[in-house]
């Protein structure tokens, strides 16, 4: 690394530019390490977020706060694109998650109406077996909405957002009642739609 002034244009990339005035400048390096800390901490402000920092290993000097809501600005343009894809994470989790357990929620199912049709099965000739039939009906009915559920969310996960985009759009143009039709930046090819 070499330390040149900012009249100069550095030629190594990770050079620490000191300004002519002699104020600290920070490397590349060192401004990713305070975005994240700033991402870790939940994006506070730059009082907080200068409280929570280590300073330069270079130079041993922290950002001002007057820098640090500087770099925010920038950093808050950076985190949009994290926030994005967090956010992107937690709805995949969280349909893979709701997926699983309308799975379980099926076998349950199965293995109420197995249970109930075993237990009709061991006494035929009493007249009594209510639970077992209510048992062997609310299995059924379980299955049938886990799977139906499970399968839905299976194949709306793995869809683009321009198919359920589309997708949308052909519920809607179906739907008995009239909506008002909103402007969009999004294009529907209308020879898909009929």
């Amino acid at each position: 690394m070499s330390i040149v002034s900012k009249e100069t244009i550095p030629e190594d990339e990770d050079a620490l530019v000191i300004s002519p005035g002699g104020r600290h400048a920070y490397t590349q390096e060192y401004k990713l390490k305070v975005f994240k800390t700033w991402y870790e901490l939940g994006k506070p402000g730059g009082n907080r977020l200068q409280e929570n920092i280590e300073p330069d290993a270079i130079s041993g000097a922290k950002p001002s706060v007057h820098v640090l809501t500087n770099w925010i600005i920038n950093f808050k343009e950076q985190a949009v694109f994290l926030d994005s894809q967090v956010a992107a994470k937690l709805e995949e989790q969280m349909v893979a998650e709701k997926v699983e357990m309308l799975n379980r929620h099926a076998k349950l199912g199965i293995d109420l109406q197995d249970k109930a049709t075993k237990y009709l099965d061991e006494h035929e000739t009493e007249l009594k077996v209510p639970m077992a039939v209510k048992m062997l009906v609310e299995g059924v009915r379980i299955e049938r909405e886990s799977r139906g559920i499970a399968s839905a969310l299976d194949k709306m996960l793995r869809m683009t957002d321009d198919d359920l985009l589309k997708e949308v759009m052909q519920i809607v143009s179906k739907a008995p009642v009239e909506f008002e039709q909103i402007e969009s930046t999004i294009e529907i090819d209308e020879d898909e739609n009929g």
